[in-house]
């Protein structure tokens, strides 16, 4: 490719068409490619995989059967034990997660972690996806009795297990309380006695409560479990007491664990410690800045950051290598109060913006990609139509007339600043009317109330509700009369 005859004005999609065949060329002569759909030698690899594939009860969609062999081959077979699926909403990351897991030489013991309200869809689809699979939901009180008896089971499993467990569930511990001797007023160590503070400065009981010290003297911890909600967080627990008892853990909405030193985030790195494979699925894995993905890939894959450099904690270092920092500096110089300097402030703060470097360095070799254009094909078609339905002549129609008349009132008086409030109020009318007044506030511009319109409440005709609905109705009158929430 002849760089000098590229033009400088020239746009992205006249510069694909221009050298795209040359770069698609460039890109496979350098990459090292996992699977192939197209390649014979890929497909002499996953026949074992295509008829497990087949003998699921939910026969994936084309595509879909080709992410699920990519996955299999990365995790069996290459030893790609931490992958990223990012797809776009409906494009069945779920059916694809499970697959993936369904498809594995041996029966897997899966850990799913995933929303609270996805709990059970969860489980409905292990059990409409793999055939003979056990399923058990995690996600109740006694999880951490339920996890108890896993320590007690010995051997492999027959079939394959699937676990899941809320993200909720899975981070939540006990809470805690400071734990000092209180003498003249003053906290001290229980263990040794030794007044409590840290570096050059005593501690006060307040920043006890805030913070959890150790003692200077006997390094004690200054903080103890409080009785209050006995409970123990099933991540905890899983890296403690269950190390390699899962196989898979599957990782739903995975960019919700993109914080550093949030419970859900801690969570993800105890739950990943504990078991050899994972598999994180989102639809946004980037959120816009760079240091979104700095934490979810130091829990994934620590040693690859640590030999390019990184720590734990330099996420700013990261920024700064692959994202945009701005700093802001107060040009207006103020004097020292108390000397003949000068000051002068200056901020730095993150900025969107992310390097495509990171994907090449850091996601390609880990991430599938699926857009719902790639599985549109196989869903059923999609329509939406608008349906009018006029208001039927009688009190309601003539109570919704009367509010719109006084409505335009207001717009001729006080001109375009009452259009949100009429349109509001005439969208939920015919929903209300029955219930309580419609109350329109109209304001001048100083933002003072200057006109009221007040909707008539409609009294329950004839024929208009079941009676279910109109005793629903005067009971919901009754407990407003009342002061009272239904």
């Amino acid at each position: 490719m002849q760089i000098e005859s590229v033009k400088r004005d020239m746009e992205l999609r006249e510069f694909l068409a221009k050298f795209g065949s040359q770069l698609g060329e460039k890109t496979l002569k350098n990459l090292s490619v996992v699977y192939d759909p197209l390649s014979a030698d890929s497909a002499s690899q996953t026949e074992e995989f295509d008829r497990r594939i087949r003998g699921l009860l939910r026969r994936p969609f084309p595509v879909q059967e080709e992410i699920i062999k990519g996955i299999a081959v990365g995790l069996y077979r290459k030893g790609r034990e931490r992958l990223f699926v990012c797809g776009e909403m409906g494009t069945g990351k779920t059916t694809i997660a499970l697959s993936a897991a369904a498809v594995s030489p041996k029966p897997l013991r899966t850990l799913v972690v995933c929303p609270t309200h996805l709990v059970e869809k969860w489980v409905r689809e292990a059990k409409q996806v793999m055939p003979n699979v056990h399923t058990c939901d995690l996600a109740v009180k006694n999880a951490i009795s339920v996890l108890e008896t896993f320590r007690r089971t010995k051997g492999r499993p027959s079939v394959h297990e699937v676990y899941v467990i809320s993200k909720e569930r899975a981070k939540l511990g006990y809470g805690w309380k400071p734990a000092a001797l209180i003498k003249n007023g003053s906290p001290h160590c229980p263990e040794c006695g030794t007044r409590a503070m840290t570096d050059d400065y005593y501690l006060t009981l307040g920043q006890l409560e805030k913070k959890k010290y150790k003692c200077s003297g006997c390094k004690s911890p200054l903080w103890q479990a409080d009785s209050k909600l006995r409970r123990f967080a099933p991540a905890v627990f899983i890296k403690k007491y269950l190390k390699e008892f899962f196989d898979l853990v599957i990782l739903d909405e995975v960019h919700d664990y993109k914080a550093g030193n949030s419970l859900q985030g801690l969570a993800m790195g105890a739950l990943l410690s504990a078991a050899r494979m994972s598999l994180c699925l989102t639809g946004t894995l980037n959120g816009g800045y760079a240091d979104d993905l700095f934490h979810l890939l130091f829990r994934l894959e620590p040693e690859e950051l640590k030999k390019a450099g990184f720590s734990h904690n330099e996420a700013t270092k990261w920024l700064e290598t692959y994202g945009t920092l701005e700093t802001v500096v107060k040009l207006d110089e103020e004097d020292n109060y108390y000397g003949r300097g000068k000051k002068k402030g200056q901020m730095t703060r993150k900025r969107p913006g992310v390097s495509p470097v990171v994907i090449g360095e850091y996601l390609l070799d880990k991430s599938c990609f699926l857009r719902l254009a790639d599985v549109i094909e196989g869903l059923p078609p999609y329509e939406e139509n608008v349906v009018t339905v006029p208001l039927q002549e009688g009190e309601h129609k003539k109570g919704y007339k009367e509010m719109e008349e006084d409505l335009k009132r207001a717009i001729k008086a006080y001109g375009t600043r009452s259009l949100a409030a009429m349109l509001q109020a005439l969208l939920s009318y015919p929903d209300s009317c029955t219930l309580y007044p419609e109350r329109i506030d109209i304001r001048d511009k100083t933002g003072q109330i200057a006109d009221t319109i007040t909707a008539p409440v409609l009294e329950l005709g004839t024929g208009e509700l079941l009676p279910k609905e109109a005793e629903l109705i005067n009971l919901v009158r009754k407990e407003k009369s009342d002061n009272r929430k239904v």
